[in-house]
Parts: C-alpha cells; sequence; structure tokens
C-alpha cells in the first residue's frame, strides 16, 4: 500500500535538494513561497528559532525569507550557506548586524555582491565583512552551487509547481 505523505512532510524531505538549487535565478515570489513553507512547523519551523543546522538544511531557500537578517539569530548565520546569502536581496543588508556578519562562514561573505555589501549600514558588520573578504580565497572556489546545476532544470520544474500547489497560488 502506498503511504501518503502530507506537502510539509513532502517539502522537508525535498528541501535539501531545493536548497542547493543555484536559486538566484528564481523568481523572488517562487522562492518566498517556499520559504513560508520551510517556516511551517512541520517542516523546520519558525525562522526566529533556527539554529545554524536548519538554516544549513534550508539551503538557498533562506534567502527566501522576508526581512532575512531581522529574523535570523547570529547562530542561524553561521550555518547559511553561499547560495542562501546571494539570494538575499541587498535592501535586507540594512539590518545585518555585527554579531550576525561574524558568524558568517568564508563561503557565505565571498557569495556576498557589490549591491549587498554597499546596504550594510552597521559599521562593525561592514569590517568584520571586509575583514573576512581580505582573508577569503576566490568565491569560485568556495561556490557550493556548482554540485546541484546538473539537477537544476527537473527540480525546478518540480519546485515552482509544489510552491503555487502548497500556498494555494495561481500565479509565480
Amino acid at each position: 500500500m502506498a503511504r501518503r505523505v502530507g506537502p510539509g512532510r513532502a517539502l522537508a524531505e525535498a528541501a535539501a535538494a531545493l536548497g542547493a538549487l543555484p536559486w538566484p535565478h528564481c523568481p523572488r515570489r517562487c522562492l518566498a513561497a517556499l520559504a513560508r513553507l520551510l517556516t511551517k512547523g512541520e517542516v523546520l519551523g519558525a525562522a526566529e528559532k533556527w539554529g545554524a543546522a536548519e538554516a544549513a538544511a534550508a539551503g538557498a531557500l533562506a534567502g527566501g525569507l522576508p526581512n532575512a537578517w531581522k529574523i535570523l539569530k547570529p547562530v542561524a548565520a553561521g550555518g547559511l550557506r553561499p547560495a542562501a546569502v546571494r539570494c538575499i536581496p541587498p535592501p535586507d543588508f540594512e539590518e545585518l548586524s555585527a554579531e550576525q556578519a561574524e558568524s558568517l562562514s568564508v563561503g557565505a561573505v565571498a557569495a556576498l555582491s557589490e549591491a549587498q555589501l554597499e546596504r550594510v549600514r552597521d559599521p562593525e558588520a561592514r569590517a568584520a565583512l571586509e575583514a573576512a573578504l581580505a582573508d577569503a580565497p576566490p568565491a569560485s572556489l568556495l561556490d557550493d552551487s556548482a554540485a546541484a546545476a546538473a539537477p537544476a532544470v527537473s527540480l525546478l520544474a518540480l519546485a515552482l509547481p509544489l510552491a503555487l500547489a502548497l500556498t494555494g497560488s495561481r500565479r509565480a
């Protein structure tokens, strides 16, 4: 007999694969819808309560959290993958704290865009990022999306309909 899997459980099981995709090319609404689903109790729970393990499990989908730096604790920031950091909109970086900046991995810091760096307001956060960048190897050596590039097309084809079905939306 086939086992029925609820939508939350299905997303929890697919989160690792979905979170490893190169999401900066994903429509923001899709990424935000998937991030909303991840924060449900069945999946990863409230982002405000995430630790590094939950942020890492969310992968790039964590980049779809609204106001990511307002809600993620420094311990969760330490688990963010480079792909997740790339997906956080530059305006959100106005809220990045020094503690969060210091918690980011070298790979996550190296993944920051100029537009994101320009929006960091906290002088201590900016100094922490600049220090990490000065010591970081080239971003190409730290990129975490290359391994996911091959299955990206098939999983992306599943992700949008899944997000739309689970949120009840008709448009991407």
